[in-house]
């Protein structure tokens, strides 16, 4: 008798993401994902005590995120001034 692997169903995927896993979904650190949250980008949720976000949330901050054209290696209009101080300029 041959044994063959049953194979189980796909795991789905849940709605909800935890704050970590929202991290780790969006590749920002902590800090900024409650950054979103605190500015109504990004609605979070409270199921108990814990602090959850519905994925088809951070998948719309997602695709609401601005579009912008690289040029030379930089983002228009994303690049600071020579006249801020954290650029060093020669003169």
């Amino acid at each position: 008798m041959i044994n063959t692997a049953i194979s189980s169903p796909p795991a789905s995927v849940s709605p909800l993401l935890s704050v970590a896993e929202a991290c780790e979904y969006l590749k920002v650190r902590k800090s900024f994902l409650y950054v979103l949250i605190g500015s109504g980008d990004l609605p979070a949720r409270k199921l108990g005590a814990r602090t959850v976000i519905l994925r088809s949330d951070a998948d719309n901050l997602i695709e609401n995120l601005p579009q912008t054209r690289i040029h030379d290696g930089r983002a228009e209009g994303g690049g600071r001034a020579p006249s801020d101080p954290g650029i060093r300029t020669e003169e």
